[in-house]
């Protein structure tokens, strides 16, 4: 998924931070960040460490974790709080945004965005650093 272009004529002051964003960029160093809440796009004020491309055991277990916390608080998606015709699964709010740039590797792309579908993320958004917003 590529995120929506914003508006132009909409007034940014008025912009609620979403508690549930999440959002994972890769460093230079191949050091792995995961952010939480912030706007449209997953460059907030809570962001830590989560390990590395190499190794992203901590990324992994961190989103796992998170998902799994929301499916026992039923934390879904905008719009499945009533769809009784999907799984638990397929409502609870597993959106994660992956920030890259186009100086990566299409191969780091790709293995980060394998790890976190592995754990379950849906939709994936891939957010490219020349792109508006």
């Amino acid at each position: 998924m590529i995120p929506r272009l914003p508006d132009p004529n909409e007034d940014v002051s008025k912009l609620k931070p979403n508690p549930l964003l999440l959002g994972v960029f890769l460093s230079d160093a191949l050091q792995l960040e995961l952010t939480t809440g912030g706007y449209d796009h997953p460059v907030g004020p809570n962001s830590e460490a989560k390990g590395t491309l190499n190794d992203p055991s901590s990324l992994s277990q961190t989103l796992a974790r998170i998902f799994q916390q929301r499916k026992e608080q039923h934390v879904y998606k905008p719009g499945m709080e009533t769809r009784t015709d999907l799984s638990e699964d397929e409502r609870v709010e597993k959106t994660v945004w992956i920030r890259a740039y186009r100086d990566w590797s299409y191969h780091d792309v790709i293995k980060l965005i394998d790890v976190v579908k592995g754990v379950g993320a849906n939709p994936i958004v891939l957010q490219l650093d020349d792109l508006p917003g």
